[in-house]
């Protein structure tokens, strides 16, 4: 019976669910990662929020156009190096018709140059987990 009831609540389930083709992501900053992290952000937004990735003729379209990304130094250590940066990542993503922008900012501590971008890309991945719960509540109100 279980197993019936089951099988049956599946087709309604799928029913429900929408096809999203992520088009593009638009970045005019010079930073690769935040394409990527982006990406796979979204995705990940979109298969939790119930929908599908699929590029079929009644998808609803996605793009995410990055309308800020900005990193300011805010602490110097005694020999005037900087060693804290404040990061800003301003994104608005568009579904169809609908859009909306998102902001958040981060400090990111940049002890020694040996540590390469690596505290950056935390960085990101810190704003991109911030803003990824309420992506995902405005992708299931917008389906």
């Amino acid at each position: 019976m279980k197993l019936l009831t089951i099988l049956l609540l599946i087709p309604t389930w799928l029913s429900f669910s929408a096809d999203f083709c992520l088009k593009s992501i638009e970045n005019p900053y010079p930073e690769p990662y935040v394409n990527l992290a982006l990406r796979k952000r979204i995705e990940m937004a979109i298969l939790e929020s119930g929908g599908t990735l699929k590029c079929a003729d009644n998808s609803k379209d996605v793009s995410v156009i990055v309308k800020d990304f900005r990193e300011e130094p805010i602490a110097y250590t005694a020999f005037q190096r900087v060693n804290f940066y404040s990061l800003t990542l301003s994104i608005t993503l568009n579904i169809d018709d609908k859009e909306k922008t998102y902001t958040q900012t981060v400090s990111y501590p940049q002890p020694s140059g040996s540590l390469g971008n690596i505290p950056r890309r935390r960085a990101i991945d810190d704003i991109l987990s911030i803003i990824y719960l309420e992506i995902v509540q405005d992708i299931r109100r917008w389906q």
